[in-house]
């Protein structure tokens, strides 16, 4: 699996990388998922770095996925690019989101995953938007608590992850060194997109195939066709199933392979 530099940043990532919300959360999302076991997760994460994947999205939001991965990869640490977010957690019981997004909230937010995932820094840090928060003008207490933890040298790059129904104040685009973005044949954002390319930042694409409701081939394709001569620097599957992983593998490298 080739690599990707993100644009303005030294980070080399793999054009395919793994959402790991299955890995700790089977509650509130769109698809039915068991969480795996020990074992199986163990496995699924070797068998992925041999196959040349080295990047990893992970958030509070998704359950456990951040303390698993901690107890797997913190010999390994030096080995995968590891973002994570701030400003929505997961309340197991009710199976609702609960978003926070104030400075002292942040700041606790990103020492509870560097805890988490037994590391001293993580790679991106996005902010998790609930849809609303970049409408409001209170955004200087994320943007404040950010630029502290990147000057202690807790964070190394932030951005913001962002739905296809963005549509408020691309200055967020602006002071982002990379966004996340829900982009698949389903679901087009071109307003982002396109400031993305005029500005020269590069997208890591989430929910490609739509939850499921997308074929693989089809879905890689399709985003790697009409990407705004935008770099994408990763498209993040959600699988932990090693055979659909290397489908997605497959896709991306045939398509690079033509054009």
């Amino acid at each position: 699996m080739n690599k990707n530099y993100i644009k303005n940043t030294d980070l080399l990532v793999s054009k395919i990388g793994i959402g790991t919300v299955r890995f700790g959360r089977n509650k509130g999302l769109k698809f039915s998922s068991n969480i795996p076991s020990d074992e199986h997760l163990k496995n699924f994460l070797i068998n992925a770095k041999e196959l040349g994947i080295n990047y990893l999205d992970t958030a509070p939001a998704y359950g456990s996925s951040e303390e698993r991965l901690g107890k797997l990869l913190y010999r390994d640490r030096h080995n995968w690019v590891i973002s994570s977010k701030v400003g929505e957690s997961f309340d197991n019981e009710t199976g609702r989101s609960i978003y926070n997004y104030g400075y002292e909230f942040i700041i606790e937010d990103i020492f509870e995953s560097l805890r988490r995932l037994k590391t001293d820094y993580l790679d991106i840090v996005f902010v998790h938007s609930n849809g609303d928060i970049e409408n409001r003008c209170d955004r200087w207490e994320i943007y404040s608590a950010l630029r502290k933890m990147k000057e202690q040298g807790y964070v190394r790059y932030t951005g913001w992850s962002l739905t296809d129904k963005f549509e408020s104040d691309l200055s967020i685009v602006d002071v982002s060194d990379v966004i996340m973005l829900t982009h698949n044949k389903n679901s087009v954002n071109t307003k982002v997109l396109k400031h993305c390319r005029e500005l020269g930042k590069s997208i890591i694409v989430k929910k490609p195939l739509d939850s499921g409701n997308i074929d693989a081939k089809k879905g890689y394709n399709y985003i790697l066709k009409t990407n705004y001569n935008l770099e994408i620097a990763s498209i993040l599957t959600g699988t932990l199933n090693i055979e659909h992983l290397k489908q997605a593998i497959r896709s991306v490298d045939e398509y690079y392979s033509i054009h």
